[in-house]
């Protein structure tokens, strides 16, 4: 099972990402369901962080939810087709 942290921007970030891989692999094993997203709150540095973790076939993926989401990159069912 491969961790990938996706936090590029901001060290705060990159710590919540693994403190959240760290708890996603304690709660779901090796292999969880593929395509489940989970979202943590996570605190690291005194400051509050949502992550979200998504499951893939051989990773899981984390990534820190600290700025505005681009809209390319929202869902499919909010209007993106």
């Amino acid at each position: 099972m491969r961790l990938i942290n996706r936090s590029k921007e901001s060290p705060v970030g990159r710590i919540a990402c693994d403190l959240a891989l760290k708890a996603h692999l304690e709660k779901s094993g090796d292999y969880g369901k593929q395509g489940v997203v989970t979202d943590y709150m996570v605190r690291a540095e005194g400051a509050k962080i949502r992550v979200e973790v998504k499951n893939g076939k051989e990773s899981y993926v984390a990534t820190a939810m600290t700025g505005q989401r681009r809209l390319k990159c929202l869902p499919r069912e909010y209007g993106r087709e």
